[in-house]
């Protein structure tokens, strides 16, 4: 049934793309707007505290310093900056693309952090792509949200939310099936 279901969707490109309120609130621009020294260095994957906190300020004093001197990296390259999940399943034409731009893409996104959740949706942008997903509903974090990536994560729950053999678990994951998805992720049964 799933293979099928590709089948029939080929020429389709499954991701989750993200409101603009929510790329504004979580401040995605400044992601690649600003030069990172060490950016898979993040303090959110520390588990030392005083480590964390070191690398959390450090950040602060790499932004607010950039900010000051008017840095802007993206600028430059006059590209709408796209925002999705980094879970995906892309079709044969746009993994072409990501190929032959592997090198714009390194030079682009390299020294920007969390950039998983950007360089795709970018590039799609700048091929004009968007028409080749399968939903371009943004996700906004809600139950009742499609997530054209055909993962239902709960993100309105917890950072994400997983899932149990819960009775509301359960409902929630027949919830999502009946709404399209495919998937779902983070399971502790």
């Amino acid at each position: 049934k799933l293979f099928k279901f590709f089948d029939q969707n080929k020429s389709k490109n499954f991701l989750s793309m993200v409101s603009d309120e929510i790329l504004k609130s979580n401040k995605v621009y400044e992601r690649v707007q600003f030069r990172y020294l060490f950016p898979r260095f993040l303090a959110r994957n520390i588990q030392n505290k005083c480590v964390r906190k070191f690398v959390a300020y450090y950040r602060k004093l790499e932004i607010k310093i950039q900010r000051l001197l008017n840095i802007d990296c993206f600028k430059k390259y006059n590209m709408r900056l796209g925002y999705a999940s980094n879970w995906v399943s892309i079709n044969q034409d746009l993994v072409r693309i990501i190929l032959e731009e592997e090198k714009n893409i390194e030079k682009i996104f390299k020294y920007s952090i969390v950039n998983d959740e950007l360089f795709i949706p970018t590039i799609m942008y700048k091929y004009n792509l968007m028409e080749s997903l399968y939903s371009s509903s943004p996700i906004t974090d809600t139950p009742d949200d499609f997530q054209g990536n055909l993962r239902y994560i709960n993100w309105w729950d917890g950072d994400p939310h997983t899932w149990t053999d819960s009775e509301y678990d359960i409902e929630q994951l027949k919830r999502g099936k009946a709404l399209g998805h495919k998937f779902s992720r983070k399971f502790d049964l």
